[in-house]
């Protein structure tokens, strides 16, 4: 199996407060965890739950069964109990909120995982990473009098599991010493004995076969 990641790359729709900056996604974007620049749910006397949502980035080469969409969130709480939910969203109507789990006061990583597409409970498609919108929903109690508090998400992003096709990769140029081969030159392909279909060629010095 393979992975492919995905970070954030612009904000979709957002609820929670950021620590700075001008974008909320800029704030946990980041590849290395940076717990310096944040986004976050504030309580005082009561309880805040608020969502953020971004877009990430298409899929580019990847191709093959895609196993599972597994989303990753870098979180703490201060103060009273905190809980996070992971969110995934697919389209503009519809979205599916994670199972909430409960912070702690130390930076923890908190995942939430579907094998399937939550919108339709069919299989995942490459589609649809391509118009995946998720997201992290905190929640920040403090109900005690004179309670303030805040729950914390520093890094988010997305990892697709996927199997790679088997069988010949793609061949992309083919060459001759310094001489170039055109496609109507090739009757087939081996390698070894083994025969290369010409459904695995993509292109012949560089033009699509």
């Amino acid at each position: 199996m393979t992975t492919l990641i995905l970070r954030p790359n612009g904000d979709n729709t957002i609820a929670l407060s950021r620590s700075t900056g001008s974008y909320n996604y800029a704030c946990v974007d980041e590849s290395s965890a940076d717990d310096a620049d944040y986004v976050n749910a504030f309580a005082s006397n009561g309880v805040s739950t608020a969502t953020d949502k971004y877009n990430f980035p298409d899929h580019s080469a990847e191709s093959g069964t895609i196993n599972s969409v597994k989303l990753y969130a870098r979180c703490k709480y201060e103060v009273l109990g905190g809980v996070v939910s992971g969110y995934v969203k697919l389209n503009a109507t519809s979205g599916t909120a994670g199972t909430q789990q409960n912070l702690t006061t130390s930076w923890a990583v908190y995942t939430q995982t579907w094998t399937t597409n939550p919108d339709d409970s069919a299989a995942w498609e490459w589609s649809d990473i391509d118009a995946l919108i998720a997201g992290i929903t905190l929640n920040m109690s403090a109900l005690d009098k004179g309670n303030t508090g805040n729950s914390y998400c520093s890094q988010f992003y997305v990892e697709v599991d996927y199997t790679a096709p088997t069988g010949w990769a793609n061949i992309k140029n083919i060459r001759a010493g310094t001489g170039s081969i055109t496609a109507t030159d090739v009757e087939s392909i081996w390698f070894g004995t083994s025969q290369v279909l010409t459904s695995d060629f993509d292109q012949f010095n560089g033009a699509t076969v």
